[in-house]
């Protein structure tokens, strides 16, 4: 089922599917992102359109066809597969990290819902798995692959682990759970925010798009608006890594100054 172009018959056809089976356990995983990190201006509206109907429109209603089912048999899991995203604000992934936000919030509201219905309710909340969303190929002590990470998750169904503080969260994968513990426990909201999340997840996001584009003969720009008076130093260090070789050109436009960057292999 295509997701994207949220065809009511498409819907209707798994509605009548799902009302023949005793679904016991729904795991909200479909999700688009960007393609790669990029300001919300310069996003193409036919991506942010197919980022809402998937991530938000698409997981309100398969829950909606599900939870009937759940209901009637007074039990039933829902994991809503979450992401740092949607915990501490993007830049450069706004609409991902919104839809993201919005599972958060809407798995906690709805968990309060059910709990009395014998139905849990669980946000998994994410940092990297290896996967083709992700882009991310080899596994480190941050990023697992997704058979053990899964393990992890199934093995504490109800244990809050690194995302105690929020209700009807988890985060039990150790590594992301101590990230998690990390993020919501030392330095202000605003710096992780600004500074140290935010910029870090574009900064993984560049270097996995630079090796990609190293296995191909043919070059590549990436546009990025820049406010005030940043400047290219102020980039270089934030958005691009300094093994790269580039080029940045400045031109004005309505928004502020857009930086262009030409990278050659």
């Amino acid at each position: 089922m295509d997701f994207t172009n949220g065809e009511p018959k498409n819907y209707q056809n798994l509605k009548e599917i799902i009302n023949q089976l005793d679904v016991g356990v729904l795991v909200n995983n479909v999700a688009m992102n960007h393609e790669i990190p990029t300001p919300f201006i310069l996003e193409t509206d036919e991506l942010i359109q197919n980022i809402v109907e998937v991530n938000i429109s698409g997981l309100l209603k398969v829950t909606k066809i599900v939870l009937p089912g759940m209901l009637s048999r007074n039990r039933g899991l829902i994991i809503n597969v979450g992401s740092f995203s949607g915990m501490v604000a993007t830049p450069y992934l706004s609409v991902y990290s919104g839809s993201k936000a919005f599972m958060n919030t809407w798995s906690q509201a709805l968990g309060a819902e059910l709990k009395s219905k014998g139905i849990v309710v669980e946000n998994v909340n994410t940092y990297f798995v290896v996967s083709a969303m992700s882009k991310v190929r080899r596994p480190s002590f941050l990023i697992p692959l997704p058979r053990p990470y899964v393990k992890s998750v199934l093995n504490k169904i109800g244990v809050p682990g690194g995302a105690s503080w929020v209700p009807f969260n988890s985060n039990t994968y150790p590594p992301h759970a101590l990230a998690n513990w990390v993020i919501t426990n030392t330095f202000p909201w605003n710096f992780w925010v600004n500074q140290a999340l935010g910029m870090e997840m574009v900064n993984d996001g560049m270097k996995i798009l630079k090796l990609d584009k190293m296995r191909s003969p043919t070059s590549f720009s990436l546009e990025y608006i820049a406010s005030g008076s940043t400047s290219s130093e102020d980039f270089k260090g934030c958005l691009l890594t300094h093994t790269y070789p580039f080029s940045p050109k400045v031109t004005s436009t309505p928004h502020g100054s857009v930086w262009k960057w030409v990278l050659d292999r």
